[in-house]
């Protein structure tokens, strides 16, 4: 079902913006226009020295950022705006020059329901938040992940009705040294070159038990690799299991960031999202000090891990059976998830010489066959040939310029029950209703298939219109917000469907649901088809959710394009899904049928593009109910003989504009005014008596218009402004 209406421009020239959109969860409170325009001048932190360490040894954290002490609360710093309404707003600006990335923590982190916590960078292109009461720790403290570049900017919103006033003190600033982050361009990899993606043809095999692997951000300055293990009770328990040499205090698990999904969604392909992601821990298990030292820690992550980060819980194996061949699934450097491979036997080893951990406790990997390890992918677990973890990273020799070296990994079973105090062995933990077992299975909690499990009939639109709202399976809308966390849903229109039209002034969008914030801003963006698959953004368009709702179900709801938006290919109509919690839009489509063309496309979260007819989106033919409004410049024609005549004045005018026609010899004359958008807004005829017409404007909005004058049937154009 395509529907085009269509609108006569006249002949303006319009500078058409090209706008990159950025993936949210809410908008900070300061990025309105009466705020944004409030100036903030930016903290300066001390200068860093630069320490000269070397983070080959896996056998230490990765380190790559300075810590910078801080401590300093809301009363102490930042700037205090009271609004109009009672609410009020804190904003911080924090300057560390020459960082690659910055990232603190709240060493205080504590404030009510409605208040929100945003940190992004100046520029807007990078954002983390909203953070709410939720995030409120027993410990009250709360880790934040990096921003790239080295500037940063902190917001707090609070509400006049809070039932206490928020407690927020910012501790130690991590400057990054090293760039984590790399470019963003596709070059961002810091790894050695033989690292191996987890989604290339030697991760094939591994899709599920690649969902339990995170990459742990430490205390602001540190890169080590975790595990979401499974249990027998089968619960659900977040336990992360890692190395001791990456987190040995309780503190350092309340400043630790678990991120999930950190992987490039195709080999070799560009940086992942880091999005996924769970601050802080409680330490429940280790063991390192002078009665006996292993290298294991067990965490329990200070929430449930969501749904929508596809939770994989890796099963284990406590027993002490030599791994045929073993798998390790890391972040080396702090780098998107990778995949290592040993076909041989490992070998019972006391590990590094240097070292002083337990003897006899170290699985050896002699040398790996495809892959590699390095600082970075400490803590990360090992497979065995079934799939269960057997140990931990401690360290080694083997990287991408050594590919003949050893890697040892803590063996599971000195970590599982060698001492038998609760706080230094998993059993305990990983084996809480006592079963004896000595090995389980992983516990896969998410259905990651694409399906439709229900359909709910659009009741008030017409009969002649076959219509539908899809449910997702596991929750959520198929063309809206659903479990997936897709981002925008845009519907492919064909641009020999506009004929000879070159732009764009509206379209018309149904909504079968919304719910959620009024004011929240829901962005419709024409996108640029190349070869079969949306591009870069020609231009966009906001409404307010809250009209969304008042039409969802209903009848259409109007974008419109001011200035029209300058088309000469095919396009994409592509609303973008609000991502902040609660809010939730779902887009009208047609019915499915074998003899539908598929039209609808989506952005999932991977930010990958596919059609609905994808094996990897719904493999279903489906179109959206969006509606264009397309029209022609160059509508009118000026007749350059007729227009040299003709005066018109004042320019800008406040009330009325006077014509002066310069022509001797006429009968009639008209003038028709035109918003930009091409909407007529006045229309005048004349039989006039003298070379001059008075034109009253009053009633004419502030702004920028277009007039075209007819002198017996010869079209002229003249430009005014409003004021």
């Amino acid at each position: 079902m395509k529907i085009f209406i269509f609108s006569i421009l006249i002949s303006l020239i319009f500078i058409i913006k090209s706008e990159a959109q950025i993936s949210h969860k809410g908008i900070p409170f300061s990025w309105q226009e009466s705020v944004s325009e409030i100036s903030l001048n930016a903290t300066i932190l001390k200068p860093v020295q630069i320490p000269k360490h070397s983070n080959i040894d896996k056998n230490s954290p990765f380190i790559f950022a300075e810590l910078i002490e801080f401590n300093k609360s809301t009363d102490e710093v930042g700037q205090w705006i009271n609004l109009d309404n009672g609410d009020r707003l804190w904003r911080l600006r924090l300057k560390s020059e020459g960082a690659y990335s910055l990232n603190f923590n709240f060493s205080r982190y504590l404030i009510p329901e409605g208040a929100e916590v945003y940190v992004y960078s100046p520029d807007r292109m990078n954002k983390l938040g909203a953070f709410t009461h939720k995030n409120n720790k027993e410990y009250g403290s709360l880790a934040i992940a990096p921003i790239p570049g080295d500037e940063i900017i902190i917001d707090y919103y609070e509400p006049e009705d809070v039932d206490f006033n928020g407690e927020l003190t910012i501790g130690n600033i991590g400057h990054d040294y090293l760039n984590i982050f790399g470019e963003k361009d596709g070059r961002f990899g810091i790894s050695g070159e033989c690292n191996i993606d987890i989604n290339c043809s030697e991760g094939t095999e591994w899709q599920i038990q690649k969902r339990s692997i995170c990459r742990m951000f430490i205390n602001g300055n540190v890169l080590c690799t975790g595990t979401l293990v499974n249990n027998t009770a089968q619960d659900q328990e977040p336990y992360i299991l890692s190395a001791n040499h990456c987190v040995n205090t309780q503190t350092l698990a309340n400043g630790t960031v678990f991120i999930f999904n950190y992987e490039s969604f195709y080999c070799r392909g560009f940086d992942g999202s880091v999005q996924q992601s769970i601050s802080g821990a409680d330490l429940v298990a280790t063991k390192n000090n002078i009665n006996g030292y292993l290298d294991f820690t067990l965490l329990r992550l200070s929430e449930e891990v969501p749904l929508d980060y596809k939770p994989y819980f890796a099963g284990w194996s406590s027993n002490n059976e030599i791994p045929e061949k073993t798998t390790c699934i890391h972040h080396p450097e702090g780098d998107v998830k990778k995949i290592s491979h040993d076909f041989d036997a490992s070998t019972i080893s006391n590990g590094d010489p240097r070292w002083k951990y337990d003897s006899d406790s170290f699985w050896k990997i002699n040398s790996w066959d495809i892959g590699t390890t390095e600082a970075g992918s400490s803590g990360s677990p090992i497979f065995d040939q079934n799939k269960h973890v057997v140990g931990t990273l401690t360290g080694g020799e083997a990287s991408c310029l050594n590919t003949t070296g050893s890697d040892y990994f803590q063996m599971f079973s000195f970590s599982y029950d060698k001492y038998s105090a609760d706080s230094m062995q998993l059993k305990h933990w990983l084996d809480p209703i006592n079963s004896g077992v000595e090995l389980i299975n992983g516990l896969d909690t998410y259905n990651d298939d694409k399906e439709i499990t229900n359909t709910t009939i659009i009741k008030h639109w017409g009969d002649e219109q076959e219509l539908a709202l899809y449910i997702a399976n596991d929750g959520g809308y198929l063309a809206g917000n659903n479990i997936y966390q897709d981002k925008a849903k845009a519907e492919f229109f064909k641009k020999d469907e506009f004929e000879n039209r070159n732009v764009i002034t509206g379209a018309y969008v149904a909504f079968g649901y919304a719910k959620g914030r009024d004011a929240e801003l829901i962005e419709l963006q024409i996108i640029k088809d190349s070869e079969g698959t949306p591009s870069s953004i020609l231009g966009s368009t906001s409404i307010t959710l809250k009209l969304i709702k008042e039409n969802a179900d209903k009848d259409y709801v109007y974008y419109r394009f001011s200035p029209p938006i300058e088309i000469n290919s095919s396009i994409y109509m592509s609303i973008v899904l609000p991502q902040y919690e609660g809010d939730t839009i779902a887009l009208i489509t047609t019915d499915t049928s074998e003899n539908v063309f598929n039209t609808a496309w989506e952005l999932n979260y991977y930010d990958e593009w596919l059609p609905y007819s994808n094996p990897d989106s719904w493999e279903t033919n489906l179109s959206h109910l969006i509606a264009l409004e397309i029209g022609n410049y160059t509508a009118i024609k000026d007749n350059i003989k007729i227009k040299q005549e003709i005066n018109i004045y004042p320019n800008p005018a406040t009330n009325e504009i006077n014509i002066d026609l310069g022509i001797k010899s006429y009968k009639n004359i008209s003038v028709d005014i035109y918003e930009p958008f091409g909407r007529l807004v006045l229309k005048k005829s004349y039989s006039p008596q003298n070379s001059r017409i008075n034109l009253d404007i009053s009633n004419l909005q502030i702004g920028f218009y277009l007039m075209a004058i007819n002198i017996d049937g010869q079209i002229t154009t003249k430009k005014f402004i409003k004021e």
